[in-house]
């Protein structure tokens, strides 16, 4: 209680906490870190936006595939090692 009463006295400011003559930590007022924290929200929303729009000015729907497309790419990568793996299961049998 006495603690809230002197941080509410300081009005706004900031404390610094130091541990050895090293910063630790920073109390600061409820307001004070909201704003922070929406201020940080914006500039993550706007390198989001950012990246969208670079992505966006070179996406081309040319390269675009299908799903199954997609599934065909899949399965032959798996037929594949499976193939890769068999022949290094026989070559282990035949030593």
């Amino acid at each position: 209680m006495e603690f809230t009463v002197l941080f509410g006295e300081s009005h706004g400011e900031v404390l610094y906490i130091l541990k050895n003559n090293k910063m630790e930590a920073v109390l600061l007022s409820f307001e004070e870190y909201e704003h922070l924290h929406n201020l940080e929200e914006m500039f993550e929303q706007l390198e989001i936006k950012s990246m969208l729009e670079e992505r966006l000015s070179t996406y081309s729907m040319d390269n675009n595939k299908s799903w199954n497309e997609i599934k065909e790419e899949i399965y032959r990568i798996i037929g594949k090692r499976l193939k890769q793996q068999l022949q290094e299961n026989q070559d282990g049998f035949s030593h």
